[in-house]
């Protein structure tokens, strides 16, 4: 009898069909699904997280351009203004400086003129030379009165009261008025009646 041949191992991969538990290395085990959906549950929560984490990013972001937008138009708005606040404060200040140098200069003329010490003979020759400097002078500052009563920054004209002007207004005049009717009223009145009697009885 011949001696039987000695039996092959099987190949792996024989074996691995043959147990498929062991050709999926437990891939399918419990154990390794539970694992599995937990870190999909884990993977899922951390994008959930920076889903949530870039939304508010992009409303921050959303929030601060607006502010931003707003910010710049109040201060671009706001330099407008103030530009043309400057530039008018700048007009009326020049204003007043070639006022007051007009001013100076009339002041150097009218004093260099000392009336006093005219000479009868030239009198007349004075008076026709000086009139005329003296009318300047006051054309000039009735002038910048009436201009500078349209100042806007400042009064320092505004408190200035023309020569010709009365210190009373209508108001105060027909208040005076009154006074004086109410005052002389009764004593008038006193010597009416006092005449009368007289007339009367004489």
């Amino acid at each position: 009898m011949a001696p039987s041949p000695s039996r092959q191992p099987e190949p792996q991969y024989r074996q691995m069909e043959l147990n498929p538990q062991a050709a999926d290395g437990d891939i399918h085990s419990p154990a390794n699904v539970n694992r599995q959906v937990a870190a999909a549950a884990r993977q899922i929560e951390l994008l959930e997280a920076q889903k949530k984490a870039l939304e508010e990013v992009n409303q921050q972001k959303d929030s601060f351009l607006s502010d931003l937008n707003e910010t710049g138009l109040k201060l671009h708005n706001t330099i407008r203004r103030m530009d043309k606040e400057l530039e008018s404060m700048q007009k009326e200040q020049n204003e007043i400086q070639e006022a007051c140098e007009c001013f100076r200069k009339h002041i150097q003329i009218l004093s260099a003129l000392n009336p006093q010490h005219w000479a009868k003979d030239t009198l007349q020759e004075r008076l026709r030379d000086a009139i005329p400097k003296l009318e300047r002078a006051e054309n000039d500052y009735r002038e910048a009165l009436a201009h500078g009563r349209r100042f806007h920054h400042t009064d320092i004209l505004r408190k200035i009261k023309r020569s010709n002007e009365s210190p009373f207004s209508r108001e105060q005049l027909g208040q005076h008025f009154m006074d004086g009717i109410a005052f002389h009223l009764p004593l008038a009145l006193f010597l009416l009646i006092a005449w009368l009697i007289y007339l009367i009885f004489r």
